[in-house]
């Protein structure tokens, strides 16, 4: 113990106070949200897009089977509308193989650093916060590149060659297409700028 009167009393060993806003062990709600978000956006583009890749392996190497295309060619009277459809899904994937593939590479990159980034910001460790905030930005391009993808493959086609009995189910698929376009901009941009501020880093070890 110290002699002077006047000094400041010692600490035996007393944690310091926790720089979280409550004063707790938990990150505030906004930064728990933001994590397990990312975690869920990072699962659904991981596990998709290897189902993505799956598909589309299996998809090709069935369309270059000899024994498949002598069962087409069978089937072809029997059912011409069947394989014309099969022949026209082939014609398309075959034309548009270099982007399915840079958007399914795209999302197996960003759906594990998503994945990590929430983990770590869940854990409160700094790496976890810096490759979030990484993923958020990264996620803010991917999005971007989609849409750019998508327009040149012709995604959003004129619904005047959508045949009529499809035109309902086509309108839904593009418009909750775009609505989970914009919720995930919204959420790139609420997470980066929200984790990248100065005073959050305190938060983290």
């Amino acid at each position: 113990m110290s002699g002077n009167p006047y000094s400041a009393p010692v600490s035996h060993g007393k944690p310091p106070e926790s720089p979280l806003p409550s004063g707790g062990k938990s990150l505030p709600g906004a930064a728990l949200a933001i994590a397990i978000i990312g975690i869920g956006i990072g699962a659904l583009n991981f596990f998709g897009s290897c189902c993505g890749v799956a598909g589309l392996a299996g998809f090709s190497a069935m369309a270059n089977s000899t024994a498949v295309q002598e069962a087409m060619q069978e089937n072809a009277a029997k059912d011409p509308d069947g394989a014309a459809q099969f022949d026209l899904a082939k014609e398309q994937i075959a034309k548009n193989m270099v982007p399915i593939v840079i958007q399914m590479g795209l999302g197996l990159i960003l759906g594990a650093m998503l994945l990590a980034g929430g983990i770590g910001t869940l854990a409160r460790k700094e790496w976890g916060r810096n490759l979030l905030v990484i993923a958020c930005l990264a996620g803010i391009a991917v999005t971007i590149i989609n849409i750019v993808i998508s327009v040149a493959m012709g995604n959003f086609a004129n619904m005047a060659n959508v045949p009529d009995d499809q035109k309902m189910f086509t309108m839904i698929a593009m418009v909750s297409g775009l609505a989970f376009t914009a919720l995930y901009l919204v959420y790139y941009i609420w997470g980066w700028r929200y984790l990248s501020a100065p005073q959050r880093r305190a938060w983290f070890s």
